[in-house]
């Protein structure tokens, strides 16, 4: 599930998550790492304070020399970072829309989002312009407590070394999709065959990423894995009501 907002049973924010369902519930078997939200809502409208967030929050401070912060207030960064440290207006979350929005803001695409998914948008339409195909970064994946956690500093870490090395923003930008595609294909890999299954379903807002998209359809195919994919209804929240109406139905047949 590769989406930019879902409310997890912990309470907090989900989106990007490997899940084991069906109409009788879910397991969750992986996620990305917990990272601050500080603001909630309004920091997707700001992803310049979800980009510091992140930096913050894996590095241990905001750094200096990226332009796209230096808009920011001394001030400014003290709050944000006291907002996280002291869990003030704060919400955790695992997004997978969110890391995009980190991305593209440190790469300068988009400090303010002025209409839905405009930083995920400009950071794909960098990438397109790469000719980059197969080098990407690495996410680690961490198994806690049976549960797989998906690591993003070294990720953000290689970012900001790309950029400090002079290297093109949509370069940066495809090797960004590149390690997003790679962690997904090999954890779903790993994943089917543990929980002895046969195929995977990719859905939820981030899936309207064509270049995304089409990477992990290719990988896929090329491994022999069957993946379902939504073609009459859309990926974001347009069939969210209908899932529902799904499971409510099957509750309503087992006289739940």
């Amino acid at each position: 599930a590769l989406d930019g907002t879902g409310y997890g049973t912990d309470g907090k924010i989900w989106g990007f998550e490997f899940l084991k369902a069906g109409l009788d519930g879910f397991d969750r078997l992986g996620h990305l790492e917990y990272m601050p939200l500080p603001g909630g809502d309004a920091a997707v409208k700001n992803p310049i304070r979800i980009g510091a967030a992140y930096l913050y929050k894996t590095l241990g401070k905001i750094p200096e020399d990226i332009p796209a912060f230096k808009e920011m207030t001394a001030t400014d960064k003290s709050i944000l970072c006291t907002q996280i440290e002291k869990h003030i207006n704060t919400v955790d979350t695992s997004s997978c829309g969110r890391i995009f929005d980190a991305v593209a803001t440190i790469l300068g695409l988009c400090s303010h989002a002025t209409f839905e998914a405009e930083a995920a948008i400009a950071l794909e339409e960098s990438a397109k312009k790469s000719l980059i195909r197969n080098a990407g970064y690495q996410i680690k994946t961490e198994i806690i407590e049976g549960c797989r956690i998906l690591r993003i500093g070294n990720l953000l870490k290689e970012i900001l070394k790309d950029m400090h090395n002079g290297i093109p923003a949509s370069d940066i930008a495809m090797k960004f999709h590149i390690s997003v595609k790679d962690c997904i294909v090999y954890n779903v890999k790993d994943l089917l065959k543990e929980n002895c299954l046969s195929k995977a379903v990719l859905s939820g807002g981030v899936c309207q990423n064509k270049l995304l998209l089409s990477m992990l359809l290719e990988d896929f195919k090329q491994e022999g894995i069957e993946i379902l994919t939504n073609e009459i209804l859309p990926a974001n929240d347009g069939c969210i009501s209908l899932g529902q109406a799904a499971v409510a139905s099957e509750k309503l047949r087992l006289g739940e």
